[in-house]
């Protein structure tokens, strides 16, 4: 095809083959600028942030960013923890979170960087997709809540809404009790808030 094009090239003078020469040169290069690249696609998130409702049993419910990846909902492991109080500390980076689950002696660490959890003595491998790190979370697949720590999150994509059973105690239970027990008392005593 080359040689084709290059006789007809010859048949228009020298300024008229330059500004045509020019013209490819120009098109090549915003084809060029305009094709994605490989390199900028793996920068482009994998997953879609979304609200979904978080509700427990017996306790009420709140608004939390969940993360979707092929179909599977990840759900925020210091959102949910702060929300049911359950003691954690989120390193500078949010690439680990460590605390204790329920009573002191029931230490955690979740670390994304060598893709383990570690509870109660005993050490749960990661695959790499069953954490998520974002800027401003760190995001852990919902039946590891369960499997892991007896939270067992069931997810509605139709209501965009999470489920949180449990046999636990969870402190935040345990702290709405508490104070229930106190307006009782309050009340026998006559007093009223």
């Amino acid at each position: 095809m080359l040689h084709l094009v290059a006789p007809q090239i010859l048949k228009y003078p020298k300024s008229k083959r330059l500004s045509g020469i020019l013209m490819t040169i120009v098109h090549l290069f915003v084809l060029l600028i305009a094709m994605p690249f490989s390199g900028n696609a793996q920068n482009e998130p994998e997953y879609d942030e979304i609200s979904v409702f978080f509700n427990v049993q017996k306790v009420g419910g709140t608004d939390l960013t969940a993360v979707i990846r092929d179909e599977t909902v990840y759900l925020p492991v210091t959102d949910i923890f702060s929300f049911l109080k359950i003691k954690n500390n989120p390193s500078a980076q949010l690439d680990s979170i460590t605390g204790f689950f329920i009573n002191q002696q029931s230490t955690y660490v979740i670390d994304k960087q060598n893709k383990k959890i570690t509870y109660q003595d005993k050490v749960y491998n990661l695959k790499s997709d069953d954490i998520i790190q974002t800027e401003t979370n760190l995001y852990l697949r919902s039946p590891l809540f369960g499997q892991i720590f007896g939270l067992n999150c069931t997810f509605s994509f139709r209501s965009l809404s999470v489920m949180l059973d449990t046999k636990l105690e969870l402190p935040i239970i345990r702290e709405m009790r508490q104070e229930q027990m106190r307006a009782n008392i309050n009340k026998l005593k006559g007093e009223v808030k």
